[in-house]
């Protein structure tokens, strides 16, 4: 029971995490590039009482509910996942490495069909959860080479900005 708590709680984290830390991405700066302050709150606030709200639905204190918490990050995903596709398509042309992003969040949504419909072991070994993860190792390299490129670039702009 700790295990699948933790598990659940574990996924729900995350994928929260990801639409707060994205929404701060590409959310407004000021002159520096710093994240304006006000937008912690602005994004950080809603997004933990829904969490605690979530939290609170999965019922720690009774059996987990994991179609529930399935729906729930399935939801949130995809909601993560257009805000962040709207803003590479936006940026296709002024960001080169934006094209990382957007193949990572198509790779992602095509790996979370193999999560979603699940079918048996073909010849025992390789079931839709097994292939999910399979089809996820790579997209996280891809995803570090965006995030290392992105950093590059937004150093590099409010640089040239500043001076």
């Amino acid at each position: 029971a700790v295990v699948s708590t933790q598990s659940t709680g574990g996924a729900s984290t995350m994928v929260m995490l990801s639409l707060y830390c994205m929404l701060l991405r590409i959310s407004g700066r000021d002159q520096y590039g710093k994240i304006k302050n006000k937008l912690n709150y602005k994004y950080g606030a809603p997004i933990f009482l829904l969490f605690l709200y979530h939290a609170y639905n999965l019922g720690f204190y009774q059996k987990i509910d994991y179609g529930y918490n399935m729906k729930f990050n399935v939801f949130i995903g995809i909601i993560h996942h257009c805000i962040l596709l709207g803003w590479g398509l936006w940026n296709w042309n002024y960001r080169p490495h934006v094209k990382k992003a957007v193949l990572v969040i198509l790779g992602s949504m095509f790996a979370l069909l193999l999560e979603l419909g699940d079918f048996p072991p073909y010849y025992g070994l390789f079931d839709a959860h097994s292939l999910w993860h399979a089809a996820t190792v790579p997209l996280t390299f891809i995803w570090w080479s965006f995030i290392v490129d992105d950093c590059v670039f937004e150093t590099n702009y409010y640089k040239r900005k500043v001076v």
